[in-house]
């Protein structure tokens, strides 16, 4: 038996198993340039040995605080997933980006595998915009003196450069960036403490190791202008140094100032581009053509901005039909932003705090008002906007046994659309035989219908009991003269409500009304006939339902150390009849009403580099299409056996019709009329309770945007009141004060502290967050929030040598379904617990190649809690005895691994004369060992010479009857003792050269190799190269570049389905046996060859930029006959300045 068990064991655990392995990523190196008002689209290999559930592409531009996010999509080949970022978000500067990506279990990763922390950064090139050409006359004026002495305290071995401007400038030509170049190769620097000052004040520029750029608001007006680096060294040490430019004053003659002041005086800047894209690729719009335009201006203190973005396609009806069932994706936006307050209209992204509003866009006003160091916030608009569904009921009938059918007529039967062949025929279409439908000569199946049979909303429930339902045709009365079944009786189909439904009935007279059923269409003779009348097929493309949210938010730093804030949204989606013409149909759309409100306070000090934050939030969300009955009982004290509102009970109805009585069921006892049920209704005093309770309802309802009704109980299904099961509401609401605590109980709360540690010979930086919410915390104003989930996480780093030698540590832990059940009823819980630990130290020295490897040790175990109750008895004399019961949490592990993973990323830069090489690389290996599945035990081995090979035996005592079984020890089996490698490699050589020149190599490969010996590994090669030039003074910029994907998995010398079998007599089989050969097949093997062309070019006058982009892809998967056609894909873009 124990044999027994383990083998059933050990086949269990491979089945449908949770491998806790994340998913793994290959980097797709972007061939293309970027630049601004243009879309930026972005790829990477994602593999999991199970189902990728959701990818996910975060990003953020210079001037951004907080990432965005959108959901990537499978692109051409299942493994690659694509996104694209719509050109209206994109500004000239920097873009930071990260991948995360999670399987079907919710195991989670980063690529980058820092995240946030190390997102990958490149370049947004700007649109250089020149205005006409003016007849003006350049010179030096007198009266500007040079700055006496410029300061400079820094060391030799950090250099420090500007880049931008030149030291003497046209004010014509202005001065777009401010560049200042960064070697410290000693890494002395604090980037932290990074400041650029220019002419004595503190601006925002965007800071790393290599480069400070500072995008300038306004001109500088002629004369000489300071820019000032100052920094802090790892001691504390202030460092600086300062540059100097000139800017020439322009002069140009009255005409001339006369047609371009105004522009000057507003500082007017514009532009209007249109994109087109050609794309054959399946399931892709062919065209698509976006039109966008950008107005900048300013009127004294008040900035503003207005944009707009219109996409639709010309050629592609498809396309273009299927965009009207979507979410709109043309967008405008108005900003106004002064220093005492910011106007927003159209389509923004205002931001409050993470458990309130972040990340949603929301088409509507947001305002923020600022005095002093207090700042208020509103928001109101849509978040989901109205979508037109289309019912489409006029195309084809229903199937009516009434009419005759010629030659060529369409019906609908039985969810198939059918086509006649002969001419008049009433046949029907479709009659089962054996769950199929049965050969009819009279007609062809035509296709799997695209129609569905709903309640046309024109035929009205019936009550069967008024036609006598049920009668007994074997009564007593029949032997004395009754007639068995009275006029018309017989069985008949009606609608119930929602299908037609068939009964035996006394009479077809309805005996209160003395009308005939059949007559007035309430009762039909057969089910088609029934179904004719009642029923309409439809297509039915769905809509969407406009969402609301109004925000507010206000918050006050005080003394510059201490900042508290306070945010509230409330959001819910409208219920319009309009959006569907049938009833049926609003059942397939959510309804829901939410409202979130948060706390957040700040505490920071030490120039902002100790921080302590915190936030708390608290959310409702009620399900709108549930009913509020069992909410107002409850409240009413109305008891479940008493209904709200008075009915007849026709249970046991005789039939009795024009004072002539039947007793149909034989029972002796005839019941002329339904019993008449008084409800609450009648209680004058529970009835004015309930009113008053409903009336409150409607009061909250009026403050909230949406009716409370009995999903507020739902937090299992991830509503209600966050943290608050449904008794444990009531006791907050009915004990006052006294049960505030249970806000605590499950709280959604997030604290974060970091702080440096300065120590005689380095300084640590340490840094903790613990973040948790509850199951039904929702906000639909934040959407990334992790729910029934508690996440602790902790850093510590520091640097030697001269920050030479870099240090980090990282402790996390994590908690899926961490809240306990309390009782039996709350079932079982599948809780996980991962703790990890991090480490990583990096080598930098100057004239040497860098390095730097992390490790990464995972433990994850997986529980199912439950807590079970135990009775125990005690006599207490002869004849009784009391039990007495005691609850006890049961935590049982079902799955425990072990996750290694080894990180190695060198880096090197040399020079070869005045060309310039870098060189990096990563290399990641990742060992997985499943601590409960590599066990003795029974396993299937579908090859005739493997399983004794590797010591297995056949035993039918403990494996059964199936040969294809064999019995191993754990030492034995099919499974590596080391558990699952998956390794990735990727470098990357980059070439710049004294001329406009650049050149890039990339290669990159993953290969996935099973624990489970029976399985093959899959290998993904990646190889990549970008060349650019700029010719005709940098006003061409050409790149162009290929990238080649390899997919393989070889056979895996076992058998799997779909191989051809070849058994002991030479016949093909279906199924495999001990002793059959085999076909063993490849896996995957395919390849994609992606080879693309860029061309920018601007025209300075008339302030043109013309961007084209060609992409030629050739897929070949060799495991299939027919292959793919290749893809040519163009874009082009226009933009004009003004």
């Amino acid at each position: 038996m124990v044999r027994w068990l383990t083998c059933l064991l050990s086949i269990g655990n491979l089945i449908g198993q949770d491998d806790a392995l994340p998913p793994n990523f290959v980097y797709l190196e972007p061939i293309e340039d970027f630049y601004e008002r243009s879309q930026i689209e972005l790829e990477i290999i994602v593999t999991d040995r199970n189902d990728i559930e959701e990818v996910v592409l975060y990003y953020r531009f210079t001037d951004d605080i907080e990432f965005r996010k959108q959901k990537m999509h499978v692109s051409y080949q299942p493994v690659i997933f694509n996104v694209v970022i719509p050109l209206d978000e994109v500004d000239s500067g920097f873009i930071q980006f990260y991948f995360w990506a999670k399987d079907e279990y919710d195991n989670g990763a980063t690529w980058p595998s820092g995240g946030e922390d190390m997102p990958i950064i490149l370049p947004v090139y700007p649109l250089k915009e020149k205005g006409k050409t003016k007849v003006e006359v350049t010179k030096l004026v007198e009266g500007f003196q040079p700055p006496e002495e410029l300061e400079d305290n820094l060391p030799y071995y950090l250099e420090i450069g500007m880049l931008a401007p030149f030291l003497e400038i046209n004010q014509e030509e202005g001065v777009p960036i401010v560049v200042i170049s960064v070697f410290d190769s000693e890494e002395i620097v604090d980037l932290e403490s990074v400041k650029l000052i220019v002419d004595g004040d503190w601006v925002s520029s965007f800071n790393s190791r290599d480069m400070i750029t500072y995008i300038p608001q306004d001109p500088f007006d002629p004369g000489y202008h300071i820019i000032r680096y100052e920094a802090k060294n790892n001691v504390g040490e202030i460092l600086f140094k300062e540059f100097s430019f000139f800017m020439h004053k322009k002069i140009i003659d009255e005409a001339e100032i006369k047609k371009t002041s105004w522009k000057d005086a507003i500082k007017f800047k514009g532009n209007l581009g249109w994109n087109t894209n050609y794309d054959p690729s399946p399931n892709r719009p062919i065209d698509t053509h976006k039109i966008n335009s950008l107005v900048k201006f300013q009127l004294g203190e008040f900035k503003f901005n207005l944009s707009g973005l219109m996409n639709t396609h010309l050629y592609d009806a498809d396309a273009r039909e299927k965009a009207t069932h979507r979410q709109p994706s043309s967008r405008v936006k108005f900003k106004m932003n002064s220093p005492y307050i910011d106007f927003h209209y159209g389509d923004n992204t205002p931001e409050f705090s993470e458990f309130s509003l972040k990340g949603t866009r929301v088409r509507g006003i947001s305002t923020k008002l600022r005095w002093g160091t207090w700042e208020t916030s509103f928001v109101s608009g849509e978040t989901k906007h109205w979508v037109n569904s289309e019912t489409t009921t006029n195309l084809i009938n229903i199937w009516d046994t009434e009419s005759t059918y010629q030659l060529g007529d369409k019906v609908y039967d039985n969810s198939i659309t059918w086509i006649v062949i002969v001419e008049n025929t009433v046949s029907e279409p479709c009659v089962f035989s054996e769950d199929t439908c049965a050969a009819n000569p009279d007609w062809t199946f035509l296709e799997e219908s695209e129609f569905s049979a709903i309640s046309n909303d024109v035929c009205t429930a019936v009550e069967p009991a008024m036609y006598g339902l049920n009668p007994d045709t074997s009564r007593i009365g029949i032997a004395f003269g009754e007639t068995m079944l009275g006029d018309g009786g017989g069985f008949y189909w009606f609608w119930d409500g929602s299908s037609c439904k068939e009964e035996l009935i006394y009479s077809s007279i309805n005996m209160l009304t003395g009308e005939d059923g059949i007559a007035m269409g309430k009762l039909f003779i057969t089910y088609d006939a029934c179904r004719y009348s009642c029923t309409i097929p439809v297509q039915y493309e769905k809509g969407s339902q406009i969402r609301y949210l109004q925000g507010f938010r206000t918050s006050k730093d005080f003394f510059e150390h201490a900042k508290f804030g306070i945010s509230a949204i409330r959001s819910w989606d409208v219920r319009d009849e309009n959006l569907t013409p049938y009833s049926i149909f609003h059942k397939g759309y959510i309804y829901e009403g939410n409202i979130a409100a948060a706390g957040d306070f700040s505490f920071h000090f030490n120039n902002d580099k100790t921080v302590l934050s915190g936030e708390y939030g608290l959310s409702m969300t009620i399900d709108q299409t549930f009913s509020d009955t069992l909410l107002l009982r409850n409240i009413s004290k109305i008891p479940e056996s008493l209904s709200l509102y008075s009915y007849a009970d026709w249970s046991g109805v005789d039939y009795c019709y024009q004072n002539d009585c039947v007793d149909i069921n034989g029972d002796g006892d005839t019941i002329q009329a339904p019993k008449f049920v008084e409800g609450a209704f009648k209680n004058d005093t529970l009835w004015a309770e309930y009113t008053s309770a409903k009336n409150k309802m409607n009061d909250f309802a009026k403050i909230l945007g949406f009716a409370l009704n009995d999903d507020i109980n739902g937090y299992a299904e991830g509503r209600g009141v966050s943290g608050l099961t449904g008794p444990e509401l009531v006791r907050l609401i009915e004990g006052g004060f006294d049960s505030l605590y249970l806000l605590l109980k499950r709280p959604a709360i997030k604290v974060a502290f970091k702080t440096p540690i300065p120590l005689n010979f380095t300084e640590l930086n340490f840094q903790t967050e613990f973040n948790q919410a509850p199951l039904n915390y929702l906000s639909h104003g934040s959407s990334s929030i992790q729910t029934d989930v508690r996440n602790w996480k902790n850093k510590v780093a520091f640097k030697l040598l001269k920050n030479q030698v870099s240090f980090s540590f990282g402790y996390d832990n994590q908690i899926k379904s961490p809240w306990d059940p309390e009782s039996e009823l709350d079932g079982e819980i599948k809780r996980s617990i991962t703790n990890t630990k991090s480490g990583s130290i990096g080598l930098s020295f100057r004239n040497w190649p860098g390095i730097n490897y992390s490790i990464r040790l995972q433990e994850r175990k997986d529980l199912a809690v439950q807590m079970i109750e135990l009775f125990d008895s005690t006599f207490t004399n002869d004849s009784s005895f009391t039990i007495d019961s005691t609850l006890l949490l049961q935590q049982q592990i079902v799955g425990q691994k072990k996750l290694t993973t080894h990180t190695i990323a060198p880096t090197y830069k040399i020079n070869i004369g005045d060309i310039g090489i870098s060189l990096n690389g990563n290399i990641t290996v990742v060992n997985d060992l499943d601590e409960l599945s590599d066990t003795t035990g029974c396993y299937e081995m579908l090859n005739s010479t493997k399983g004794e090979e590797w010591g297995g035996i056949k035993d039918t005592s403990v494996c059964g009857n199936d040969v294809n079984q064999f019995y191993f020890e754990k030492a034995d089996n099919p499974l590596r003792d080391s558990g699952t490698y998956t390794s990735t490699y990727t470098s990357a050589l980059s070439f710049s050269f004294p001329f406009p020149l650049s050149l890039n190599l990339g290669w990159g490969m993953s290969v996935n190799s099973p624990n489970d010996l029976r399985q093959s590994k899959t290998v993904i090669s990646v190889f990549s190269t970008k060349l650019g030039y700029k010719f005709l003074d940098k006003k061409l910029n050409v790149t162009i570049g290929g990238n080649y994907v390899i997919g393989h998995k070889s056979g895996n010398e076992f058998w799997d389905s779909g191989e051809v079998i070849n058994s002991g007599d030479g016949e093909e089989d279906s199924e495999f046996n001990q002793g059959d050969t085999f076909i063993d097949k490849v896996e995957l093997d395919n390849n994609k060859l992606t080879l693309k062309c860029g061309l920018q070019y601007k025209i300075p006058e008339p302030n043109i930029t013309i961007g084209l982009n060609l992409n030629y892809t050739k897929a070949a998967d060799h495991l299939k006959i027919e292959q793919d056609d290749p893809v040519f894909k163009a874009k082009l873009a226009i933009k004009f300045g003004f």
